[in-house]
């Protein structure tokens, strides 16, 4: 390396330093340490809390937020959101609760998941079917799932109806109520019953998803904290000494002359690709 590239890469080396003061999220390993909203559930890689940690400790899709609570929420298919009551990181798993307590038909809309990122979790998950705009005069054998009207927004008073999705009562809803919308519960074994007077407790039970995102666990092994470059679409492992690692491990070592093998403690930034984007390309190796 010549005097005058070594001058301009230590140059470029101390910018980065000063920019990386100057952001107010920062993606390296301190930056994307787990973050909680203020009730104490930690959130780490693939999700990340959006305003205290980096997108990139997170992987796309992934994204909590903190409520006027401080809890973590979870926003789905638009304005549903869902408050995150647990993260399993063993068994990839989260559990979601609707963010108050529904108690309207027409408060709740349907929920569209990223089949590639959520799928379905528990055997006893069920979808509540809630009938609105119920122009006709109810049936009998539908006045058992109405909803009390007394907990509905005035505008809308009329009939409004809940039950299973599997209820064979539903073709009848459907025939005197326009306005059809469904949404996830869990019931315990033996329970089998859904109607306009139980509907909220079971809600409250919330419901469980498979999450599925880039396995961090090597490198979490080897001490690092993953994240996720998405402009590049690469995971990459944070190290504690701020080494970066494509093969997702902070074990990383250099040759000794003397053929032993030493693990390399020191490195240094090496620009790679468009300036533009000086912070996200980086490449460490160790000084010689």
């Amino acid at each position: 390396m010549t005097e005058h590239s070594f001058t301009s890469t230590l140059t470029i080396f101390i910018l980065l330093v000063f920019l990386k003061g100057c952001f107010s999220l920062d993606f390296s390993y301190e930056g994307c340490a787990p973050k909680h909203c203020g009730d104490g559930k930690s959130v780490s890689f693939p999700f990340y809390i959006d305003g205290l940690q980096d997108p990139n400790c997170g992987y796309p899709g992934f994204q909590l937020s903190c409520n006027k609570n401080g809890s973590s929420v979870f926003q789905i298919s638009g304005n549903n959101d869902y408050l995150v009551e647990h993260i399993d990181y063993d068994n990839h798993t989260m559990r979601l609760l609707n963010s108050q307590i529904i108690s309207c038909p027409s408060a709740i809309t349907n929920l569209t998941f990223n089949q590639n990122l959520f799928t379905i979790y528990s055997f006893w998950e069920l979808e509540l079917v809630f009938l609105s705009n119920c122009s006709k005069e109810l049936p009998k054998n539908l006045t058992g799932y109405k909803i009390n009207g007394t907990f509905c927004d005035p505008v809308h008073i009329d009939d409004q109806l809940v039950m299973i999705r599997s209820d064979p009562n539903v073709k009848i809803g459907k025939e005197v109520c326009s306005n059809l919308v469904m949404a996830p519960a869990e019931l315990e074994d033996g329970e089998v019953e859904v109607n306009g007077t139980n509907y909220r407790e079971v809600m409250k039970g919330g419901f469980t998803r498979n999450w599925h995102a880039p396995n961090c666990s090597r490198c979490q092994q080897s001490g690092g904290r993953c994240g996720y470059i998405s402009n590049i679409s690469q995971l990459t492992c944070l190290c504690p000494d701020d080494h970066s690692s494509k093969d997702n491990s902070c074990v990383y070592a250099s040759f000794h002359p003397s053929g032993t093998t030493r693990t390399s403690k020191t490195h240094m930034a090496v620009i790679t690709g468009n300036y533009s984007n000086i912070y996200q390309n980086l490449s460490f190796v160790p000084f010689k």
